[in-house]
C-alpha cells in the first residue's frame, strides 16, 4: 500500500487518502474490489464496535480504477458522510492568524487547523488539512464552518459535544475525532495569543505515553462528557488505547472525579 504525505492526505480531490485502519472503522485503499474486500474483512474480524454486515462503497477516482472506500457500519449519520465525501475549507491559508497542529501520523490521527481574522475581529477564513478517518475529516470540516464568523471568546466555547452534535452524533468509538478538533482549535487561537506553536498536550504531565495524552485532557474530556469508564476515556482521547498501562491511572481520575469511594 502506497503511503500518503500529511500534507496531501486530504487534499481535494484526495479524500479518498488510502488510510487502511480498518480496525478503526473507516479505510481507503486502491486496489482492486476483491483484494480490498478480503483484506477489509479480515482487518475488522472480532473488532469490538464493528457489526458484523460489512459495506462496500465505490467512488471513482482520477488516477486509479477504484477508489475504494470500506466503511464498516459505524452507524455514521448522514451529514458525517457528507462532510467525508465533500470536506469544507480543506487546504491551508496564507499567512493565516492562528495555526496549530495535533495529533500524529504515527497514531494514525493528525490535523492541522488555521484561522485568520477579519477587520471586525471575527474568523473570516478557517481551514484544515487532516490525516484519519472519515469521522476525523467530518469533524474537521465541521469545525471550520462552526468558527466562521465568531470571535476568538465565542470560538474558544466550542466543546467537542459541540462538533459531535453538529455532525448529528459520532459513534462512542470515534468522539475522539470530535476532542482533535477542540485542541486544534485551541491551539490555533493560543498560537495566535503567544506567537507560539504550543502542543497543548506537552504542557503537563503526559498520562499515555503511547499516544502523548496528558492528564489535564483526560480530566478535562471526563468532566466536561460526564465520561465513567476506562473504555470511554479511551474512545475520546485514545488513551489505554495502547499498552494499557496507564488504565490504572486513568481509573483513578475517574473515582477522583466521580467521588467514588475507595
Amino acid at each position: 500500500m502506497r503511503r500518503i504525505p500529511f500534507e496531501s492526505a486530504c487534499a481535494p480531490g484526495r479524500r479518498d487518502s488510502r488510510i487502511l485502519s480498518a480496525s478503526r472503522g473507516c479505510s481507503c485503499i486502491q486496489g482492486s474490489q476483491r483484494q480490498f474486500r478480503k483484506t477489509a474483512v479480515a482487518a475488522t474480524e472480532n473488532k469490538p464496535g464493528l457489526e458484523a454486515n460489512r459495506t462496500f462503497s465505490f467512488y471513482p477516482h482520477k488516477k486509479s480504477k477504484y477508489a475504494i472506500i470500506y466503511r464498516a457500519m459505524w452507524n455514521y449519520s448522514d451529514k458525517v458522510l457528507e462532510h467525508f465525501r465533500n470536506p469544507r475549507n480543506v487546504g491551508k491559508i496564507d499567512k493565516p492568524d492562528g495555526t496549530a497542529t495535533v495529533g500524529s501520523l504515527a497514531c494514525g490521527d493528525a490535523l492541522q487547523f488555521q484561522f485568520k481574522l477579519g477587520p471586525d475581529g471575527r474568523i473570516s477564513e478557517a481551514k484544515f488539512q487532516t490525516f484519519g478517518c472519515a469521522s476525523a475529516i467530518a469533524s474537521s470540516s465541521a469545525l471550520t464552518e462552526m468558527v466562521i464568523g465568531k470571535t476568538l471568546e465565542e470560538a474558544k466555547k466550542i466543546t467537542n459535544k459541540d462538533i459531535a452534535d453538529y455532525l448529528g452524533g459520532l459513534p462512542p468509538q470515534k468522539m475522539h475525532c470530535s476532542v482533535m478538533g477542540r485542541e486544534a482549535m485551541e491551539a490555533a487561537i493560543k498560537n495566535y495569543e503567544t506567537g507560539k506553536n504550543t502542543d497543548r498536550n506537552l504542557e503537563d504531565t503526559v498520562l499515555c505515553t503511547c499516544y502523548n495524552v496528558s492528564e489535564n485532557e483526560v480530566r478535562r474530556v471526563i468532566t466536561e462528557n460526564g465520561l465513567t469508564t476506562v473504555e470511554e476515556v479511551t474512545n475520546y482521547t485514545k488513551a489505554g488505547g495502547g499498552c494499557g498501562r496507564c488504565k490504572g491511572k486513568i481509573q483513578a481520575i475517574l473515582d477522583e472525579i466521580n467521588g467514588v469511594a475507595k
